[in-house]
């Protein structure tokens, strides 16, 4: 990650959906963590455009099969709906640099098919420096890791992420903003 230019370099992003109720029953603090504030975490619905958009980023990505990464960043607007954007295409190496923005509730992203299918390495780092979820997509299922717990979950199968029916009871898990952050409309 370049800190100093305030972008952030992703490797080996996968798109996912969270089970959040699963999640939410292991959110107990850690044992021997530090005294960190501790970042809330909230279940927001994935719906058909939500799901589009982990579409566009698996089309970039080659189905997989290519070595660049999609990626779809979730926000929360100011009027509390969720919006989901693909971040386009980057032609990075197994990589992806987009600039952090406050109002990023879930980082979703697409990992090589001949890679981990995890969260892993980078995708950790990032998710705990900004306490916000990272998910992978990929041919294999799709994963979050979870920064409130530390750990990486198995959400689906195949490639069930894309298919609606199979995330009727599958919810995102999402970072809540903390009172005050100025929204994205605001600045």
């Amino acid at each position: 990650m370049k800190a100093s230019s305030k972008r952030l370099i992703v490797p080996f992003l996968v798109i996912a959906a969270s089970a959040a109720v699963a999640l939410a029953r292991d959110h107990g603090a850690p044992a021997g963590t530090s005294a960190e504030p501790r970042t809330m975490l909230e279940s927001v619905s994935i719906d058909a455009q939500m799901i589009a958009e982990f579409r566009k980023a698996w089309m970039i990505a080659g189905s997989g099969n290519a070595n660049i990464e999609g990626l779809v960043l979730v926000y929360r607007s100011p009027n509390g709906n969720v919006i989901s954007r693909s971040q386009g295409c980057t032609n990075e190496h197994r990589k992806f640099s987009f600039k952090w923005d406050p109002d990023i509730i879930a980082i979703v992203h697409s990992h090589p098919n001949k890679v981990n299918p995890e969260p892993y390495g980078e995708d950790l780092t990032l998710a705990d420096r900004f306490h916000t979820p990272v998910y992978t997509i990929t041919n294999r299922g799709m994963y979050v890791y979870d920064p409130t717990i530390r750990k990486v979950k198995k959400l689906s199968d195949g490639f069930d992420w894309l298919l609606p029916a199979k995330l009727r009871n599958t919810a995102l898990l999402a970072r809540i903003l903390p009172p005050g952050t100025p929204s994205f409309a605001q600045r």
